[in-house]
């Protein structure tokens, strides 16, 4: 059974969250746990993971 894409405006929030904001990583995860692998292009190739963005920002908590 093939899975259905992730919306691609709840991947962006998880990413953006994921550069500072726990609570909301949180909470989106308990909405959709697949959002743990997503990824982003932000354009020209520039991909970004929510624990990539933890990792540059700094942010063990996120990163765990």
């Amino acid at each position: 059974m093939k899975k259905k894409p992730l919306d691609l405006v709840l991947v962006k929030e998880f990413i953006i969250a994921a550069h500072g904001n726990l609570e909301e990583v949180k909470r989106l995860l308990e909405i959709e746990p697949a959002l743990l692998h997503s990824v982003i292009n932000w354009g020209e190739g520039d991909w970004e993971s929510a624990i990539g963005a933890g990792v540059h920002t700094g942010n063990q908590e996120i990163v765990e």
